[in-house]
């Protein structure tokens, strides 16, 4: 890539460190350091020792490039998810072509409500396969295996995104630094979509890109689960995860394997699931229908009255959004909508439940059974609570710990197991 800039006059471009200019097929791009503006040049040689000019042939936003740079470089995981969540939310089509999928998938399309295409590899023991089965149940969504795939793309109507990141929480953190190094260009421009949409497309209907059955569901489960049994027993070592059930008695030990044991297969849905709502256009009578799922779980029937039912529908719905909006770090999301008062005076354990009718395998709510659970087994870790939006992360991170700890499917059939513990109690 060489570097120019068009002059002020906007009639020719000379080589500086102010622009950028790039080759596509026969014509050349320039971006203007003055204006703002992208222009298509033809270059022809000029004197004064070599340097380069160019001639202008066309200066518009209506371009090829459509008055975008023709990349811009993604630098780490947050900077991904974000440039996905925004391609998701704005979208209509998402062709993606993942090597790997992680049961967060959800994280980064939960905004996006179209038409979505998706090949992975399915038999690989890194992509889990029960996160492949919950996104072959999601609607508008068809999804195929092809061995050997290992491109991360992902391809929108509007734009693309290449580069190293799965579709996993790990590759997609919603922080900058999550010890794994990523990097992705973001490509807006025509010729840029048209030639890896050829590609995807070329991909999608070769022989060796397969449909998935239930067969292929099952054997990948078998060698998923055999593989990560093999891993968290590695020189008979702790893993990262399970360094705070050292100080578990045997007799706990085995009292929460039961536990899980018996929860293990059971579905984590709601009475109330919300994962197909659009929080924009949620009508009053399903607010209705969640103040009322929420009083028999929690009681306090007014509290949800007064903040689901009396507030402005639209104030509601602006909450909802902002809840639900995966592109945001969970503890920011929370933050924001406490501070809005759109939706007081629910606080965390009520916000909490809400967000498990929207993601019950992600979410499971911090109350007062939670608290019950981790204090008798004395597995109540400092900072996680329902007490702040950074109390509930923190408490998100111990579920997932424990879900992997007592081989769970995630994170969600850790509140099945706390309500295995406390159906008989009074609380």
């Amino acid at each position: 890539m060489s570097h120019f800039v068009v002059d002020k006059c906007g009639d020719r471009a000379v080589r500086s460190s102010r622009g950028v200019f790039q080759r596509t097929r026969r014509l050349w791009f320039a971006h203007c350091a003055f204006s703002g503006r992208c222009w298509l040049l033809s270059l022809f040689k000029c004197g004064g020792g070599g340097r380069g000019c160019g001639r202008l042939v066309r200066s518009s936003p209506e371009s090829d490039y459509g008055g975008k740079m023709p990349a811009q470089f993604l630098s780490n995981p947050a900077h991904i998810r974000g440039a996905i969540g925004t391609l998701a939310r704005e979208s209509k089509r998402m062709d993606l072509a993942v090597a790997f999928v992680g049961r967060d998938w959800n994280d980064s399309l939960a905004n996006f409500q179209g038409n979505l295409r998706v090949i992975c590899w399915l038999s690989s023991t890194n992509t889990n396969p029960r996160a492949v089965r919950q996104l072959i149940k999601r609607s508008n969504t068809k999804v195929r295996q092809r061995d050997g795939m290992h491109a991360k793309v992902y391809l929108t109507n509007l734009g693309v995104v290449v580069g190293s990141a799965n579709l996993s929480a790990k590759a997609l953190s919603e922080m900058e630094q999550n010890g794994q190094d990523e990097a992705a260009v973001l490509l807006e421009d025509k010729i840029s979509r048209d030639a890896i949409g050829k590609w995807f497309r070329t991909l999608w209907t070769a022989a060796d890109t397969r449909k998935i059955t239930k067969n292929d569901l099952n054997r990948a489960e078998e060698a998923y689960d055999k593989a990560r049994k093999g891993k968290m027993s590695v020189g008979g070592k702790a893993t990262k995860q399970n360094y705070e059930f050292e100080t578990l008695s045997t007799r706990d030990r085995k009292e929460l394997a039961e536990l899980a044991r018996a929860v293990k297969n059971q579905d984590t849905q709601t009475g109330l699931p919300l994962e197909e709502e659009v929080p924009q256009k949620i009508s009053r009578a399903t607010l209705r229908k969640l103040a009322d799922y929420l009083t028999k779980s929690m009681g306090r029937a007014y509290l949800f009255q007064r903040a689901l039912i009396e507030k402005d529908l639209s104030h509601v719905r602006s909450a909802l959004k902002t809840l639900f909006d995966e592109s945001l770090d969970i503890a920011e999301r929370l933050k924001m909508v406490l501070e809005s008062g759109y939706i007081s005076p629910l606080r965390i354990p009520s916000l909490s439940a809400i967000l498990q009718c929207r993601a019950p395998d992600k979410y499971p709510p911090f109350n007062k059974r939670t608290r019950r659970l981790l204090e008798d087994f004395g597995l109540k870790r400092f900072g996680a609570s329902s007490a702040s939006p950074e109390s509930y992360k923190h408490w998100l991170d111990q579920a997932e710990a424990l879900s992997q700890e007592l081989d769970l499917r995630s994170p969600g059939h850790v509140d099945r197991v706390v309500w295995q513990y406390t159906k008989d109690l009074q609380l």
